[in-house]
């Protein structure tokens, strides 16, 4: 899926940039993980062919 290099590279690029810029620590709030545990999301996830744990998987392998 062409959206998920999309989201992969811009976090992957974010991230970096704000390392050369010196941080080191950086917490992500990003509302849409918390969806990923509420049962609503990952029901929906599945009737839409999607394994939800894959997509936690993939959306934490942005190297």
């Amino acid at each position: 899926m062409i959206w998920q290099k999309t989201y992969q590279e811009a976090y992957r690029l974010t991230i970096k940039h704000f390392y050369d810029l010196g941080c080191r620590y950086l917490q992500l709030d990003d509302v849409y993980w918390a969806t990923l545990v509420d049962e609503g999301q990952r029901e929906a996830l599945k009737a839409e062919g999607l394994d939800p744990v894959e997509v936690v998987v993939w959306l934490l392998n942005i190297e």
